[in-house]
């Protein structure tokens, strides 16, 4: 369940980074793929 979770959520967050992408926003688009690897770090620990 909670594996679930947290592919729904890296699925939303990629989702998001690149739309945010598409505006060139290179910054903006970034932090959403920061936030998968801190998604990711945090379930592994």
């Amino acid at each position: 369940l909670k594996a679930k979770s947290l592919i729904e959520t890296i699925e939303h967050l990629s989702k998001n980074g690149l739309q945010v992408l598409e505006t060139k926003e290179y910054e903006e688009s970034l932090k959403f793929y920061k936030q998968i690897v801190e998604q990711i770090e945090s379930y592994e620990s």
